[in-house]
């Protein structure tokens, strides 16, 4: 967390992905921590959409935001 580093998971379904990454977001909010959990297709389409409403940028920074 010291890091402000970005996580992803990538694996086959049931491995624990999910999982993980709840217990990882629910130790950071704990400490106080920002948490956004999306999934990669929700990411696209909202890049998409942002894109196509020429607000590009501005949906970047949020996603970007520390």
């Amino acid at each position: 967390m010291e890091n402000n580093e970005n996580i992803l998971f990538i694996g086959s379904s049931g491995t624990g992905k999910t999982h993980l990454a709840t217990s990882i977001g629910i130790e950071a909010a704990k400490h106080r921590k920002s948490v956004y959990f999306i999934t990669c297709q929700e990411l696209m389409l909202q890049l998409k959409r942002a894109e196509s409403e020429n607000r590009l940028d501005q949906r970047l920074k949020f996603f970007t935001r520390q």
